[in-house]
């Protein structure tokens, strides 16, 4: 036990201080951005001014490194590897989730891990998701809950909890459901109370912005107006701009819905588990969103975490960081041009994420027996 703790905090140590060295050297917006509402929050009256893209509970985050006697960027690094830390010792799913759980993170956020917050709801998610497996609803809604109240996405996790616990009590628990919708709407009374111009900003800044680079609406509306498209920085990000690209959102969208009912379909049959059900939600929410930033395969990462190595994952991973940061510090120092590249290594990277999720999902679907209508498993877990 003290041997696997020692190479856990060996190996968690050895990445932090290279994503944080990174982070400090790239100086990313959004640590500057955390101060500025860290700052003001503290500013007389106390909490009138919130953040304007993240729910209520982000400000909470963005407050700790005021605690730490060092410079913002350096306190918010110690607490994202705290957090990091925490979730390795609070998950119990032995070494080669360890090393699959930091192996993609490498890959995939090394430039950026330490110099956002996302850490935080995604390994709120995670601890629901266990919590679920494990037949402790309250549990896992309550750090669905937490979560949604960081950074919303969570809350697509709800439905597969609904189901889990359906067919384990035969009750469909819509005081749950309910208890969070309350949460939202309360985390919103409260922001308006303070800062009106902040209740609901977390909500308009994903139903009205246009498409980010790095979506694959924005991938495919470039792809068919193939040079016709062109790049503006709004929202504080690269978006594409491009006449198809409202109406392939649109379908992007509508072929996530029927994908949506198809996942959930099966969930109430039993023929995928708890797990399939929440990575597969989570990562349809991604690929569908008008937004996909590079961090937001942190999300996801906990749960690739659970299954055999899949190469797809793996390129994905590596394609993120090409993307981001690599693309756009070329593009800093050497033209805008480099952003196209940016733009079409997201768009291979959302190709990838998505085949190998459809390979992996048809892997976790159980068999029916035709005969006897009997669900047959299809491969363990690390499949």
């Amino acid at each position: 036990m003290i041997n696997q703790t020692t190479s856990r905090l060996r190996h968690l140590l050895a990445f932090w201080l290279v994503t944080t060295v990174a982070c400090i050297w790239i100086h990313p917006s959004d640590v500057r951005e955390y101060r500025i509402y860290a700052d003001e929050a503290l500013k007389w009256p106390l909490l009138h001014a919130w953040p304007h893209e993240y729910p209520m509970l982000s400000l909470a985050v963005f407050l700790l490194p005021k605690i730490l006697p060092l410079a913002y960027r350096w306190a918010f690094a110690v607490i994202t590897g705290m957090v990091l830390w925490q979730l390795m010792v609070q998950t119990h799913e032995g070494p080669a989730w360890d090393r699959r759980l930091l192996g993609y993170l490498a890959l995939a956020s090394v430039g950026l891990f330490a110099g956002r917050y996302d850490i935080f709801p995604a390994a709120a998610a995670f601890f629901a998701v266990m919590a679920a497996r494990q037949g402790q609803f309250t549990r896992a809604w309550t750090w669905s809950i937490l979560g949604f109240l960081l950074k919303l996405f969570p809350v697509v996790l709800w439905p597969g909890f609904l189901i889990a616990e359906w067919r384990a009590t035969g009750r469909w628990r819509w005081d749950r459901l309910a208890a969070g919708i309350g949460a939202g709407v309360l985390s919103v009374a409260v922001q308006a109370l303070f800062s009106r111009q902040a209740a609901f900003s977390s909500y308009r800044y994903f139903l009205h912005r246009p498409l980010q680079l790095g979506s694959l609406s924005a991938g495919l509306a470039a792809l068919v107006h193939f040079g016709r498209f062109h790049l503006m920085t709004s929202y504080g990000s690269i978006n594409v701009m491009t006449a198809p690209g409202p109406v392939v959102a649109d379908i992007v969208t509508g072929l996530s819905l029927g994908a949506v009912v198809l996942v959930l379909g099966l969930a109430v049959t039993g023929r995928i588990d708890l797990e399939t059900t929440s990575l597969s939600l989570l990562t349809l929410l991604i690929l569908s969103s008008k937004v996909f930033s590079a961090q937001y395969l942190i999300w996801l990462i906990p749960l690739w975490a659970l299954y055999a190595w899949r190469w797809q994952w793996l390129a994905a991973a590596m394609l993120t960081t090409l993307g981001y940061p690599v693309s756009f510090l070329l593009a800093h120092q050497f033209g805008a041009f480099w952003l196209h590249w940016a733009l079409w290594i997201d768009f291979c990277r959302d190709a990838m994420l998505l085949w190998g999720s459809v390979a992996w999902f048809m892997v976790r679907v159980k068999r029916t027996d035709v005969s006897s209508g009997i669900l047959v498993p299809s491969r363990s877990l690390s499949g």
